[in-house]
Order: structure tokens, then sequence, then C-alpha cells
């Protein structure tokens, strides 16, 4: 959907986590994906609404402590979709969305699931990617939900931009 400049994109990043539900949802999720950027991307589309914001819950990057199997896990498969190498000897990966975003130009991903704020410099293959800063400055309010962990990877990469208050 469209809202003033941004096209907004909504996926189910659960559909990656949950496969008993079989595979067929996520294909047609994929597909559909590929078919909304695409439009997106038409020179009509881009000039009326120049940002994609595509939200998802669970995040391709994370530096929490408390969940290895996204925040330590180097090829996360939201991020990098799944190894479908026959030998592990030449990793291919089929489905994955960092690819999909960084083809289709992409502006912000916005995730959930970790209790905790973090932002990125832009980044693509866990590699910072030297961009302009548009606005260095965020207000975060949070009284409501879950607990919040603060807790971080000391050793944090470089794409993060926390700062521990």
């Amino acid at each position: 959907f469209n809202v003033g400049p941004a096209h907004i994109v909504a996926f189910s990043s659960e559909l990656y986590y949950f496969l008993f539900y079989g595979w067929k949802t996520l294909v047609m999720q994929y597909d559909w994906l590929i078919k909304d950027l695409q439009e997106a991307n038409k020179p009509e589309n881009r000039k009326n609404h120049p940002w994609i914001i595509v939200i998802g819950h669970r995040p391709m990057y994370c530096s929490n402590n408390f969940d290895p199997m996204h925040c330590d896990f180097e090829n996360n498969i939201v991020r990098t979709g799944f190894d479908i190498s026959p030998d592990h000897h030449k990793t291919v990966y089929l489905m994955g969305l960092e690819s999909l975003f960084y083809q289709y130009g992409v502006d912000l991903i916005i995730a959930g699931h970790e209790h905790s704020y973090e932002r990125f410099w832009p980044v693509y293959n866990r590699t910072e990617r030297k961009g302009q800063v548009i606005d260095s400055f965020t207000i975060i309010k949070d009284k409501h939900g879950a607990g919040l962990y603060t807790c971080h990877n000391k050793d944090s990469f470089d794409y993060n931009s926390i700062i521990d208050v």
C-alpha cells in the first residue's frame, strides 16, 4: 500500500521459521514480493512513491546476547534464505530476502521480535555501505508490552550504530 511518498510492504518472516505449515505459502509470498517490488520500481511509481519501506517481524541483523538463533547466526534464514546445497561445498541459498530487497532498492526495513532497539548504518551482506545520514536524531519511549533487553554484544558489528544509554 502507499502512504504519501512511501510504498509500504508488509510480509511474514514467520513463514521462514514454521515450515510445518508447508512451503507453499512461503513460495507464494516470495513470488508476491517480487511482483510487488517490480511494480513499485516502475519509473512512474518510484516518482510518486520514492521510498520503499518493508515491515516484517524477525530481523535480519541484531546483536542481542540472548538470541543466538538470530543474532549470532551468520546466515539468518530471513536474510540469506535456505541452504539447498546438496554437498555444502558450494553454498546455494533459496528465497533470501536481503538480496531481493537490495536488488529492488528497498530504503528501510523495520523489524521486531528482539526486545531492544537497534538501528544500523546502511548494510548489505554483513558489510556497512557508506551513505548519507539524513536524520541522526531518535526519540524512544516504551512503557508498554514485554520487558526490554538492554544487553548487546560487546563486540558489535561495524554496521551497528547502537549507543548504550
